[in-house]
């Protein structure tokens, strides 16, 4: 008798095992646990980690609110969970809602359906931007209507598809439309005012940086070219014209009176008139098309060429003759190791040996002046196709981390929730 009564409880107590085990094994989420579709796939808009939704269902869901979001800019998802625990739905929905960022910042027309199986409740979550549509009388309706009566029949295809069905149906409707419209396009996130003032701050302070670096650089030059003639000061000062103007450009026109000062110093020591280092007298500079008779063939040739700009001055009582050359701030021409003209260019670059999947390939670059004539090879090496392709599919890689076409990663674009919304149960 006794071993039947205890057959009959190791049976019982089987039983309750076999009843409650799902309910005891089931995962109990945490809005941090849930992973967010959207960023792995851009095309994915439903996390149902227990995968109570039919591959068939979910895949129409998808698409549907992929639809919506093409029309409208709106970003809706859904969450599928098997327990939240004792968080309550209007607990959750929020959090997770700020967490995926759902929405445009600047319309914040975001939405979010969420259905907690273990505690048989929903919400359905609104952004500031969608309350006027969908209020949340009507979101009350969504639940009541469309489902809360399929998840009473267990029904849970059914009960999403009829929501987001009319969900989709309301947000792409013309008349709607436009008032859910983001101005921002889809993948752009865009600014809250939070961000732009944080923008504003950081570009302000690196202004300053620029334009403390220009006030130094413009200090440097007034110390240096203490002592020095004027032909020094005037390559000293054109030299620094193209610093001071980039920090004029990137200091938002705090450095530009820097800029001014230095290039009207470099205009006042390179026109001043000179005394003739024989006689004394004032001396006058030629002109371009008169100084060209005193220029040896090597500094004409770097004039036509605009590598090198001469200034003549001849003396009107003994005609001595003072010559100052100022280099132009190009790069393709280089002084020549050979004669010294600044007319050293590249004429050729070809590769030698083409590189493979295992083997570097060689280039050659050919350079030669203008003037002398001298010529020199310089090799370098082309890196392995292997290497190349690397670099290539990691820029296509940043590509496409950036595309908002096909199934590309994403995310949602930063939207925050109104609070609006209605929750219930089943």
């Amino acid at each position: 008798m006794k071993d039947t009564k205890v057959i009959f409880r190791i049976m019982l107590l089987a039983v309750v095992l076999l009843a409650g085990g799902t309910a005891w094994g089931e995962k109990v989420y945490t809005p941090a646990d849930v992973p967010n579709p959207n960023i792995a796939d851009r095309s994915q808009y439903v996390a149902d980690p227990a995968g109570y939704l039919s591959p068939e269902a979910k895949a129409e869901v998808n698409r549907q609110l992929a639809e919506v979001r093409k029309a409208t800019t709106a970003e809706i998802a859904v969450a599928i969970l098997p327990s939240i625990g004792d968080e309550t739905v209007d607990e959750f929905a929020p959090e997770l809602f700020k967490q995926w960022g759902l929405g445009k910042k600047d319309k914040d027309n975001g939405m979010l359906l969420l259905i907690d199986i273990g505690g048989k409740k929903a919400r359905i979550e609104t952004g500031y931007g969608m309350e006027g549509v969908f209020t949340d009388a009507f979101c009350s309706e969504l639940l009541r209507g469309d489902l809360f009566p399929r998840m009473k029949e267990n029904d849970v295809d059914g009960g999403v598809k009829a929501v987001i069905a009319h969900i989709s149906a309301v947000a792409t409707n013309p008349e709607v439309r436009d008032e859910i419209m983001s101005e921002l396009a889809d993948g752009q996130a865009g600014l809250t005012e939070e961000d732009i003032e944080t923008l504003k701050e950081v570009a302000w302070n690196l202004a300053m940086i620029v334009f403390f670096a220009g006030l130094c650089i413009f200090v440097y030059k007034v110390v240096k070219t203490r002592g020095k003639d004027r032909y020094e000061k005037a390559l000293a000062w054109r030299g620094s014209l193209v610093m001071l103007g980039g920090a004029a450009l990137f200091s938002g026109g705090m450095a530009l009176p820097l800029f001014l000062i230095a290039y009207i110093l470099y205009r006042l020591k390179r026109n001043k008139p000179l005394r003739c280092p024989k006689c004394g007298k004032k001396m006058r500079r030629l002109s371009e098309k008169a100084d060209n008779a005193y220029l040896t063939p090597a500094e004409d040739l770097e004039e036509q060429i605009k590598s090198v700009d001469y200034d003549v001055w001849e003396c009107p009582a003994c005609h001595t003759i003072e010559k100052y050359a100022y280099r132009s701030p190009q790069t393709k021409f280089a002084e020549c190791p050979a004669c010294k003209t600044v007319a050293y260019e590249m004429v050729s670059d070809e590769v030698r040996v083409k590189p493979t999947d295992i083997s570097q390939g060689i280039g050659v670059k050919t350079y030669k002046c203008r003037f002398c004539g001298h010529t020199k090879e310089e090799q370098y090496k082309i890196p392995r196709l292997e290497a190349a392709a690397a670099a290539a599919g990691a820029a296509a890689a940043i590509g496409s981390s950036l595309s908002d076409s096909g199934s590309s990663g994403g995310g949602f674009s930063g939207g925050s929730s109104g609070g609006g919304g209605a929750s219930g149960g089943w």
